[in-house]
């Protein structure tokens, strides 16, 4: 009767453990199943991204379409669009930094309460997130903005940002040559 009863234990003893063992062996491979489904999926909105984002040279004019007021000289300019119609623009141009200062303040917007009054100093950080953003996700697109990016060689500096919707400006300025770094970007409310 022991040897039965010892039998019987064990049985069910072997058969929970098979089941713990069972539900572990399921839980890894959901698991499994689960991250590589995320990279995947991460690695097809990567390609995605980067399969409809393209890049065309651009004039600042362009991006303000009711006429500049102001003189520009030496201009080069890039737009990378994105997917969803956001874009960036990369300038460099030199002009008179009264001028631009004035027609940038002087921008019209019907989105008062999310745009600025003015420009602002700031600082370099938020112009190299997006910069490395670019070179993180697009190397061979970031290799187009070295006349953009030669302003990281540069020493002396002013930083100015200033949302009027539907773009965000940041311009980076060097005051030795009256020469101008400009980032424009859309957004959305």
């Amino acid at each position: 009767m022991k040897n039965i009863f010892l039998l019987f234990f064990f049985i069910i003893f072997s058969c929970s453990k098979i089941d713990e063992v069972k539900d572990n062996t399921i839980q890894k491979v959901k698991n499994k199943a689960s991250t590589t489904t995320e990279v995947v999926w991460k690695k097809s909105v990567d390609k995605l991204f980067q399969n409809t984002t393209a890049i065309n040279s651009i004039k600042l004019g362009e991006v303000y379409d009711k006429g500049l007021i102001f003189e520009i000289k030496n201009q080069k300019g890039v737009k990378i669009d994105f997917l969803g119609g956001f874009y960036q623009c990369f300038f460099k141009y030199q002009s008179d930094k009264n001028d631009l200062f004035k027609f940038l303040n002087d921008l019209k917007t019907d989105k008062a309460d999310i745009s600025d009054n003015e420009l602002m100093k700031t600082n370099e950080v938020t112009i190299l997130e997006k910069i490395n953003f670019i070179k993180s996700k697009f190397p061979e697109i970031y290799n187009k903005l070295d006349f953009f990016t030669e302003f990281n060689n540069i020493g002396e500096l002013e930083y100015y940002q200033i949302a009027k919707y539907p773009h965000y400006n940041i311009l980076i300025y060097d005051k030795s040559n009256n020469t101008f770094y400009h980032f424009v970007e859309n957004y959305q409310d």
